[in-house]
């Protein structure tokens, strides 16, 4: 059963290198969306391969998708 989370991460960026594999890390937002809430910083790792493109495009959308292991400290 999927619930909502209050909490808004971003901006990330990440880099799509020549051999498909995805990889940036660096410091991003965590914003508590909830009446109340707090914001902080936090450092953030992106890897991965690109999946599914289609050449000739000029410009490509990447969606991170959390589907193993992901913490969260403070929630509600």
């Amino acid at each position: 059963m999927a619930s909502n989370i209050n909490e808004k991460l971003g901006p990330m960026d990440a880099k799509l290198l020549q051999d498909g594999t995805i990889q940036c890390s660096g410091t991003t937002t965590d914003t508590d969306t909830s009446p109340g809430g707090s914001t902080r910083t936090a450092p953030y790792t992106v890897s991965g391969g690109f999946r599914n493109g289609t050449t000739g495009s000029p410009s490509y959308t990447m969606t991170l998708t959390l589907d193993s292991q992901y913490n969260l400290t403070g929630a509600r």
